[in-house]
């Protein structure tokens, strides 16, 4: 089963929240609440913060050529199989980012 955007988007930031507190007290400041979030008010407030930044991104990725290419195939084939590979390996994020 794969994970939620919500479990995967706080390991990310918990992960992050250790390397930028460099605190020796990563398991105190992290421990959560009844209710899911951080006991530790600040690790709250950064993972809320966390989250916005991320409903806010939107990723433009270029328009596939398809059919109507211009020029050459192979040049319309490559494009559109980047365009692909591109928005998948966005998608295995889990992060919920939105691409448009």
């Amino acid at each position: 089963m794969s994970k939620s955007v919500e479990e995967v988007r706080r390991a990310a930031f918990e992960e992050d929240f250790k390397v930028r507190r460099k605190s020796t007290f990563p398991a105190i400041e992290l421990s959560r609440d009844s209710g899911g979030g951080y006991k530790y008010n600040p690790a709250h407030s950064d993972l809320m913060a966390w989250n916005a930044a991320l409903d806010a991104v939107e990723i433009q990725l270029p328009t596939p050529i398809g059919d109507d290419h211009g020029g050459c195939i192979h040049d319309a084939a490559t494009h559109d199989s980047a365009v692909s590979e591109c928005r998948a390996a966005i998608e295995q994020t889990g992060l919920g980012l939105r691409v448009l």
